[in-house]
């Protein structure tokens, strides 16, 4: 056997003199290494700090601090809502690269006890693990890190810390903070320790300062509230401008801590706040259905009262004090304070590193900012696209907000508030945006819409009022269903005039019937009753009624079924010669628009005891559908859900579910009402209209998302068609097929 040489005495000289001189490096790399302290305000308006100006909310701690920092004052975080902001502090990403866009996962679509929502809940926070956060890329230049206050993620570990106060999900209470929400609150302990103990390591550390403040409950000390309490000023008011001063004094407790432990020279503090935040008070005018605390335009929007924030950089002897006007965004604070650390900065990072500007008067190399708005409750945890409704961008003075067809659940009308078209601000003249200029500046809007999309590049939602952006609606190919077929006996219809009507009196109007080959007057048929019966029963329109009816009957794919084609009513004497929607019905609007049992008391009390007569009808509610287009539509739904026990199947075709007579209020009607037992078929498109009485897509959007919440038995159909018939009909076999399937004639 071949023993190992022995080491020369010389080399193992040598060898220990390299490790030592490496040693001594490593420890003088780390010695000059700053800490860093991300100090983050959680729901503040970007105003309300005496160094930006207000006139009555006392802040003199971070007053101080301002003064010693360069200050970028027109500061945005990309998203105004807690999670996505937060997790773009720490990953350095936008919502729609790190894919926490919302709060929570959508109870609309798994249901908050279930298992499978707890599961959601994982998938979402895993996010996390799949990006190198502030906490990971520097423990491995030697960093220690602590994180109090806010944290979604899990427990701290998930980040990356080294040390922290939050459990996290699973762990009972663990949805936003749990142990760390209590810092500043009950007082700063935690972190001092860690900073002690820091110090006493010699490690440079990292500090994640997220205080609950001063977010709800605005509970402030009644020293602090007593000073802010007026005769002309809402207590709501009052508490909360109490709340600025009990964060002040917090971050004063901390930047005093970091003097009194003699680090505060070689420690970068960042501030930034998470979103903004303006408080409602009895005097706000706000929309109906807004339970908030907060006023519009603030929390969870993306106006400034939602996304802009002072952010400000803090390092004595290394950055010169000054307020600088140029617009910079939360995600340009990761990569500024790894380049600080001496860290690489990821390649993917999509901000700046402003360490150079903020050392020194170089201007900062942008002429753009952008950022997105996503729903509150997150409708598919790994496709950010399903909750987007808001992008938007700023160049110079202007900024332009674009709205998306994005699913909201809870929130909604905080998130939904019918700004459908382009809304362009000029905010060094408005800074408040109170003036839509979009309609003045359409050269404007388009050049920054291209912007838009080009910075992320949009595929499945769709923008709304934006012409440019709207492709021509899709043509849908018709099947073999809508097409008469060889051996398929065909149906009869017959034409009938109604002109003595009690509950629409004055009026005229055609409809017709329909009866299947197979009917057989000793068998109960079931029925189905077509709003503007003209568009449905002819042979060579959109719909084709009678051609699908006898192809599927046929084919026992649906019940032996009565058609009942009615048009709506004219307020003449005569009929015109022709029927359609030239000229209009005079009474269609009222009868198919008006939100109650009226029309379904028509139908049930004179058309249908009409039809009886020649026809044998199931007394079956079950086997009673009704349909309509449009205002026809909702007429629709209207009769079935005023008269459940009477139809049980409805079928909409690009549905009126906006205001023309109160039809918007029905997805907020569905959500508080005990469900009824209806089935429900809604088509639309992302190109049907957008006009003075709403957004057809919206109103479609929110019926779907409203009768998911109440678990109907339901289906939604959304493609690029326009307000036509184009879609609907061509998916009319596969409609019945959906509406009919399980049902059996008694």
């Amino acid at each position: 056997m071949m023993l190992p040489s022995p080491t020369p005495r010389w080399l193992r000289a040598v060898c220990i003199t390299i490790a030592c001189c490496s040693a001594l490096r490593a420890t003088a790399n780390a010695a000059e290494r700053p800490n860093i302290v991300l100090i983050i305000s959680d729901d503040q308006a970007w105003n309300d700090y005496g160094f930006m100006g207000h006139e009555t909310i006392e802040t003199p701690h971070l007053d101080r601090l301002a003064s010693e920092s360069v200050v970028f004052e027109r500061g945005y975080v990309p998203t105004g809502l807690c999670r996505p902001s937060l997790m773009t502090l720490v990953t350095g990403l936008y919502a729609h690269q790190h894919k926490t866009t919302g709060n929570d996962p959508s109870p609309a679509v798994t249901d908050p006890k279930s298992p499978a929502y707890n599961e959601e809940r994982e998938k979402l926070i895993s996010h996390v693990d799949q990006h190198p956060t502030v906490p990971k890329i520097l423990s491995d230049l030697g960093y220690v890190s602590h994180q109090s206050g806010k944290w979604w993620e899990g427990s701290y570990q998930r980040g990356g810390f080294t040390a922290g106060m939050t459990r996290g999900f699973p762990e009972r209470g663990g949805r936003h903070g749990d142990d760390g929400l209590k810092i500043g609150r009950e007082g700063m302990t935690p972190v001092f320790e860690f900073v002690d103990q820091a110090v006493s390591d010699d490690k440079p550390f990292f500090l994640w300062y997220a205080p609950f403040l001063p977010h709800t409950p605005h509970n402030p000390p009644a020293r602090l509230l007593d000073k802010y309490k007026a005769d002309d000023r809402p207590i709501a008011l009052a508490k909360y401008y109490a709340m600025c001063d009990w964060f002040d004094e917090t971050c004063g407790q901390l930047i005093d801590h970091l003097d009194d432990k003699k680090v505060r020279d070689n420690t970068l503090i960042v501030y930034v706040t998470d979103n903004g935040w303006i408080q409602r008070t009895p005097e706000t005018e706000v929309p109906e259905g807004w339970r908030s605390s907060f006023a519009p335009k603030s929390k969870q929007s993306p106006n400034d009262g939602g996304v802009r924030t002072p952010i400000m950089f803090n390092w004595p002897g290394k950055i010169e004090p000054a307020k600088r006007d140029e617009l910079v965004s939360s995600i340009d604070i990761v990569p500024t304070m790894l380049s600080a650390a001496g860290a690489k900065v990821p390649d993917n990072l999509p901000g700046l590193d402003l360490m150079s500007a903020a050392r020194g008067a170089k201007q900062i190399d942008r002429d753009t900012l952008f950022g997105e708005s996503f729903a509150h409750d997150i409708a598919d945890i790994s496709n950010p696209e399903a909750s987007l409704i808001y992008r938007w961008c700023i160049e110079g003075r202007w900024k332009l907000l674009l709205t998306y067809d994005g699913a909201v659940n809870r929130y909604a009308v905080v998130q939904r508030r019918g700004e459908l078209s382009p809304q362009l601000f000029d905010l060094l003249a408005d800074p408040f945006e109170t003036k839509n200029l979009a309609g003045g500046n359409v050269e404007v809007v388009q050049r920054l819409a291209k912007k838009i999309d080009g910075w992320w590049p949009v595929k499945n939602r769709k923008v709304f009022g934006l012409a440019e952006a709207k492709p021509e609606p899709k043509r849908y190919e018709y099947t073999a269903d809508s097409s008469r077929q060889d051996g398929v006996p065909m149906g009869d219809i017959a034409m009938h005039v109604w002109s003595n009507s009690k509950v629409f009196p004055g009026t005229i109007r055609r409809y017709w019937t329909y009866s299947p080959a197979q009917y057989a007057p000793d068998k109960p048929a079931a029925l189905m009753m077509f709003q503007d019966g003209h568009a449905y029963v002819g042979e060579s329109g959109d719909f084709r009624v009678p051609i699908v009816f006898d192809n599927l009957i046929h084919r026992d794919e649906m019940p032996v079924t009565i058609g009942v084609f009615i048009d709506p009513g004219h307020k003449k004497k005569e009929l015109p010669g022709k029927a359609g929607w030239q000229p209009r019905p005079e009474n269609r609007s009222y009868e198919y628009d008006s939100l109650s049992d009226e029309y379904a008391e028509f139908l049930l009390t004179e058309i249908l005891p009409e039809v009886r007569k020649s026809y044998n009808i199931t007394d079956d509610p079950e086997g009673h559908a009704i349909c309509g287009i449009s205002s026809g539509g909702i007429c629709a739904f209207t009769a079935a859900w005023e008269r459940p026990e009477q139809f049980r199947k409805v079928l909409s075709h690009v549905g009126s579910f906006t205001n023309i007579r109160g039809g918007h209020v029905y997805p907020a009607l569905i959500r508080k009402t005990e469900r009824k037992p209806l089935r429900i078929f809604l088509q639309d498109g992302s190109n049907d209209l957008d006009n003075d009485h709403g957004n057809w897509p919206l109103g479609n959007l929110q019926m779907n998302a409203a009768l998911k919440y109440a678990n109907y038995d339901l289906e939604f159909v959304y493609g690029e068609g326009g307000h036509n018939g184009n879609h609907g009909g061509a998916i009319l076999p596969d409609s019945l097929r959906w509406l009919w399937r399980g049902y059996e004639l008694p």
